[in-house]
Parts: C-alpha cells; structure tokens; sequence
C-alpha cells in the first residue's frame, strides 16, 4: 500500500511506513474531545503531542523501501488476473477504500453503493443477511458495479467441507460465484476448500481470525 486516509492527522508518525496520507481529524480535535469527555488531562495532551512530535524510528527496511514501488508497478508485476484488475480500479479511481455496507435492505444497499460508487474500490457485503434478495438486486448491483468502476466483495467466511463449500457458490438462493468477484474463507477449512472455490472461478480473501473484541 502506498496511500493512506488516515482519521488522524501528520502530528502522528505515519511517515515511519513512508506513506502519502490524507487526513480527516486532527490529533489535536482529538485530544480536545477526550479532555472535554475527562478521559485524559491537559498535561496528559501534552505529554502526547510531545511523543508523536518524536521523529519517526531510522530502520534498514525504511531506508531500502523504493517509493516507486507503485501502484503501476505492483500492477505490471503481478500474475493474478484479479490483482491486475483490483490495482488497475485502484490505480484509475485514486483510491482504495473498500464500503462495507452490512445492511438488511437491499435497495438501501444500492442507494449505498450508488452515491459512494465514484469514491471506493470495492463494496463488501453480507448477502446471507439481506431481506428479498433475488435476481434483480444482483443484476442491478452488477450494472452499478460496471459504471461506476467497482468490485463486489461477499463476505461470506465460507468454512465447510469442499463439496458444501462449492455449493453454497453455486446453489442456493445466493449463488455467489455468479456475481461476486472476490469472497471471504476461514483458513481453518484446509486447501480442499480452497481448490474447491477455484473449480468455480471465485478469488479468495483468506481470513485467519475474525477480530471479535472490537465488534461485541
């Protein structure tokens, strides 16, 4: 990755990873909010300011790290047909924000990705979780999805044996790999399942631990 929105602003280190950035708060909106709510001090504030105005950390990855490795050049080094693909809208848009829309409705989910269409990479959804979903919806999302210059991405963290697994893309009433460019699999299901989801032409986001700490 080398561009970044970050909710933050360049009085954090962010220049340790080399990255363009753009910035959407302060740090110090920030600090000034937890003061107003008593969750730090004045002097807690400063005490921060003062570590991020550090400089960042001198490392031999940092200094060997080759800014031209853009997004060009990942794109005229890969083999993947789909990494071609993904970097090329990356590339195109100026962007890589992915807009997870986990909404029940699925003409709330349109109206979602058509205003935000010109603005993300990719949406990212839970379709086991949409109410009337059918046909129409995915030929609807696919029309936005070619217009607007996006991928759709499901969700799913498909995780059963092989032969279920190549069901749930092909049957059913989501038949997934008929719309969706990419989805999600538990690694804990071995490499069956993933030569399971190639026979059906579906690229993979392997997911080895779901972070449920943050989300309960």
């Amino acid at each position: 990755m080398s561009y970044c929105y970050q909710y933050h602003s360049e009085e954090c280190m962010g220049s340790a990873d080399l990255l363009a950035a753009s910035h959407l708060l302060t740090m110090n909106l920030i600090l000034d909010f937890l003061i107003d709510i008593g969750t730090i001090t004045p002097k807690g504030k400063e005490d921060i300011l003062y570590q991020l105005s550090l400089p960042p950390p001198s490392t031999i990855e940092n200094v060997r790290y080759n800014m031209e490795w853009s997004l060009h050049a990942r794109r005229e080094s890969t083999t993947n047909a789909f990494n071609k693909k993904m970097l090329e809208i990356m590339s195109r848009k100026k962007t890589c924000l992915c807009l997870a829309i986990d909404n029940t409705s699925c003409d709330e989910v349109l109206q979602i990705a058509e205003k935000t269409g010109d603005y993300i990479c990719a949406v990212k959804l839970h379709a086991d979780i949409m109410e009337e979903f059918n046909d129409s919806f995915v030929q609807r999302l696919t029309v936005l999805a070619n217009n607007l210059d996006f991928i759709i991405f499901e969700d799913r963290k498909l995780a059963d044996i092989a032969h279920t697994v190549n069901l749930q893309l092909t049957s059913g009433p989501f038949k997934i790999a008929s719309w969706a460019q990419i989805v999600s699999v538990h690694a804990l299901s071995g490499q069956s399942v993933l030569n399971a989801i190639r026979k059906v032409s579906a690229n993979i986001y392997l997911s080895n631990k779901l972070p449920s700490k943050y989300w309960q």
